[in-house]
């Protein structure tokens, strides 16, 4: 069962680090940047409702 594990956890990475490697950057950046900008507003509502 751990090899197994230990295998599917090799593959789950892989199969990350090729999903970004091919994301285009413009896309990427702006997602983080909404990201970064949404968790900020959940700060600043001390973690309540936001708009």
């Amino acid at each position: 069962i751990q090899q197994a594990r230990s295998q599917q956890r090799c593959l789950t990475e892989a199969s990350i680090v090729e999903a970004v490697a091919s994301m285009n950057r413009e896309h990427l950046v702006n997602v983080c940047t909404r990201f970064w900008s949404r968790l900020e507003a959940i700060i600043e509502a001390d973690g309540g409702w936001f708009d």
